[in-house]
């Protein structure tokens, strides 16, 4: 992504000085409303295919994270799964 679309993962920094606080949720929110949309295949797989690889990954689920309150639920899922572990 960083290579493809350095612009668009620029556009995160603010949202990862954010990360576990207060201001998390407001900063995604933001983000998520100012983003251009692309088209992932378009600009970051066949723009450097030839660097890409597929591995099979087994007990990893799928979650389309494109709306900030599914980045925050999955964040909170996942520090309620480290709180009990």
């Amino acid at each position: 992504m960083e290579s493809a679309a350095s612009s668009f993962m620029d556009a995160f920094e603010p949202l990862r000085d954010r990360m576990g606080t207060p201001w998390e949720a407001r900063s995604a929110e933001t983000l998520y409303a100012t983003l251009p949309s692309i088209d992932f295949s378009r600009t970051v797989i066949t723009s450097c295919s030839e660097r890409l690889a597929v591995l099979a990954v087994f007990g990893v689920h799928w979650n389309d994270l494109g709306d900030p309150a599914r980045v925050v639920n999955v964040r909170q899922r996942l520090h309620r799964q480290a709180a009990m572990a």
